[in-house]
């Protein structure tokens, strides 16, 4: 992990960060709270970190979902966590494309750590193209990291900075 290039790429937003993790399992959960943790760690508790944690299931239901949308416009960082399946749940990718609208004119990243089996690796890349065609249209910074394999699929913006996130 080089720290450096992670402080660099965090402080880039500001001393304040709010994060919303969004996943479908337990697991997923825990590697996405990983990554936090990790980002935490490389800032040397010079940037804070705030956020909450949303499953696919509770955002199905439109009471919730509005709530988890209300915190994300002040977000800095999406990490959708998931297993890859052919496509993301509608209600899901949904959400997201509603977090891209409110953040088109404030630095922002849609983080995904997806994971497969190995036989699945075209759902996964279907899932992955996805949400950085969505991520790009909005002109915000993407990375992804697969199951142990780091994708540097940053934006312009960052591209210097793009494995700095999630590595």
């Amino acid at each position: 992990m080089d720290t450096n290039r992670e402080i660099a790429a965090v402080e880039s937003f500001r001393s304040m960060l709010q994060v919303v993790i969004v996943y479908d399992s337990r697991a997923s959960l825990i590697k996405a709270q990983e990554l936090q943790f990790r980002l935490v760690r490389g800032c040397g508790g010079e940037v804070n970190f705030q956020g909450s944690s949303w499953n696919f299931v509770l955002l199905a239901n439109s009471q919730l979902s509005r709530q988890a949308s209300n915190e994300a416009t002040e977000a800095d960082i999406i990490i959708i966590s998931a297993s890859a399946t052919e496509q993301l749940p509608s209600h899901i990718e949904s959400w997201v494309r509603d977090w891209l609208a409110s953040v088109k004119h404030k630095k922002a990243a849609l983080v995904a750590l997806l994971e497969t089996e190995l036989e699945s690796t075209l759902e996964l890349q279907c899932v992955r193209d996805r949400l950085q065609r969505l991520a790009k249209e909005s002109q915000v910074d993407f990375f992804c990291k697969e199951n142990e394999v780091t994708l540097p699929l940053a934006s312009k913006k960052t591209a210097n900075h793009g494995r700095a996130l999630i590595s």
